[in-house]
């Protein structure tokens, strides 16, 4: 996670940089609630580019994919106390 983050922020920041912050951060995180994720995908523009997973924000936000929001809830919980898949 560290050299995910040292990258992100700028390409020479080192891990010891970032120590001293990342040991600050309460753990476990409060975990995700359905409101949050629902206002999150709500405040999404149409006509934008997709990223990485190739999913729209106009797919995100049809009415239809109510069923969306308690599964990505549940993966986004899942993946801040156990991190990403390996595979």
């Amino acid at each position: 996670m560290q050299a995910h983050y040292c990258n992100l922020f700028h390409p020479h920041t080192t891990a010891s940089d970032l120590s001293p912050h990342l040991d600050t951060l309460q753990y476990p995180l409060q975990p995700f609630t359905i409101e949050e994720v629902e206002k999150a995908l709500n405040t999404l523009h149409y006509n934008r580019s997709p990223g990485p997973s190739w999913i729209i924000s106009e797919y995100l936000r049809l009415p239809s994919s109510g069923l969306i929001i308690p599964l990505l809830t549940t993966l986004f919980n899942q993946f801040s106390t156990s991190g990403l898949p390996t595979s």
